[in-house]
């Protein structure tokens, strides 16, 4: 029996229809108004999108789905993340809003990186994070949460993606605490949120992110991880 979850991707897409400007991508609307940043040489959010596949193989637990970024790419490589990446123009082309840009770059980031097709409906909205200006490349994220699709097969595109794993967030979130795994900041906030629902039926019921708040000393934490992963 199927059960009635709460909001998804289209409810996302009419809450957010008129909270950014399609033309522009890389700048963020809040409340209608074009967020500028001042500093001059502070770059301006783009969007982005990254889906969190769930497993829930049995009734009180889930698991959830972690690629690795291979070593030679530009953006945290080495890292530990869920399947996703920036709107693309083609995301823009074959969408009416920068809301269902995002959503659709969602989908195609899913398949182009493992393998997995997904349907706007499949999709529920779980938060959002913005990169802080401190860096230069910076990200307007939505993530987005989605059962793994039944008799779905996983295919990895190699150029991107390391090797996967399933885990429970439980694992997931103690591996990055540990430092044994790599793990970015917004990545570290899902999987803690994630790891506080004992259920997948709880989770699609209520879970969403907490409000995004700046921790200096760990955002130096992970500039400073970066520069360590750069000079060895």
């Amino acid at each position: 029996m199927q059960v009635r979850e709460r909001a998804c991707a289209s409810a996302f897409l009419c809450a957010n229809e008129s909270c950014y400007d399609h033309k522009v991508v890389g700048k963020r609307v809040t409340k209608g108004v074009i967020f500028v940043l001042s500093m001059g040489d502070i770059q301006a959010p783009r969007l982005a999108a990254t889906v969190i596949l769930i497993d829930a193989h049995n009734s009180h637990s889930f698991r959830v789905l972690l690629i690795k970024r291979p070593l030679n790419l530009r953006v945290l490589p080495g890292y530990w993340v869920f399947p996703g990446g920036r709107v693309e123009g083609e995301d823009e082309l074959c969408s009416a809003s920068a809301s269902e840009a995002i959503v659709q770059a969602a989908i195609r980031e899913t398949r182009e990186e493992i393998g997995v097709a997904l349907e706007k409906q499949e999709l529920v909205w779980f938060g959002r994070r913005v990169t802080p200006d401190v860096f230069k490349l910076r990200f307007d994220t939505h993530f987005f949460i989605a059962r793994f699709p039944a008799n779905a097969k996983i295919c990895l595109a190699a150029q991107e993606v390391e090797e996967m794993v399933w885990c429970t967030p439980v694992e997931a979130y103690q591996n990055a605490e540990k430092g044994i795994w790599l793990v970015a900041p917004p990545t570290r906030d899902a999987l803690r949120t994630l790891a506080s629902y004992k259920s997948a039926d709880d989770l699609f019921h209520g879970g969403v992110m907490q409000e995004q708040v700046e921790n200096r000393d760990e955002i130096l934490h992970f500039v400073n991880s970066l520069q360590t992963q750069r000079d060895t």
